[in-house]
């Protein structure tokens, strides 16, 4: 599972729940925006109604979303992450990363420092908006490439300008035989 929050404060603040491993924090370049990432493998407690709550210090506009794998590696899901910012535009692509393994599953998290901005993309499927006052996140996937081989930049069109950040994930399989599925969860809150 990938929780990824984004809000409108110039640091990072986010206290993910027990078990959940961060990834990766990063500001915009205008830094009024802050991004950050946690994973966890699901487990027997993690069924369908199950919350999490992520603890903030400071009372800003936050965007949350919960985007649910099956099929991963039971072992090491995340294979590799790599973030970027971006400057300001519509287009916002995403850094390409190299997975270790094959079959891995590319997954993208968005955030850009826009209000109530939509999302769309040709290079992602499993493409979900979450939008919160003054800034708006999506995340996406699509099947990776061969171990050794970059998955290329994955980019998605906002319906509004502004500048923002992006991670790629790439999730590792389970030892064959195995099938790899997204879905995403949005939220928002406050």
């Amino acid at each position: 599972m990938v929780i990824a929050s984004e809000s409108n404060a110039a640091t990072g603040d986010g206290t993910a729940p027990t078990g959940w491993t961060p990834q990766g924090s990063i500001q915009n370049p205008a830094g009024t925006q802050h991004f950050e990432v946690w994973t966890k493998l699901a487990d027997s407690t993690d069924v369908a109604g199950t919350s999490f709550t992520v603890t903030y210090s400071s009372a800003v506009n936050r965007a949350l979303s919960l985007y649910a794998i099956s099929g991963a590696s039971q072992t090491a899901p995340v294979n590799k992450i790599t973030s970027a910012t971006i400057a300001a535009g519509t287009s916002h692509a995403a850094p390409s990363v190299t997975p270790d393994v094959a079959e891995t599953l590319i997954v993208c998290c968005f955030g850009a420092a826009v209000a109530n901005a939509t999302a769309s993309s040709s290079a992602l499927t499993n493409l979900a908006t979450t939008q919160r006052n003054a800034v708006s996140e999506t995340i996406g996937s699509t099947t990776g490439p061969n171990a050794g081989v970059a998955s290329g930049t994955k980019t998605v069109t906002w319906s509004a300008s502004g500048d923002g950040v992006a991670f790629t994930l790439a999730i590792a399989p389970p030892p064959p035989p195995f099938i790899v599925e997204a879905g995403m969860i949005p939220m928002s809150g406050a």
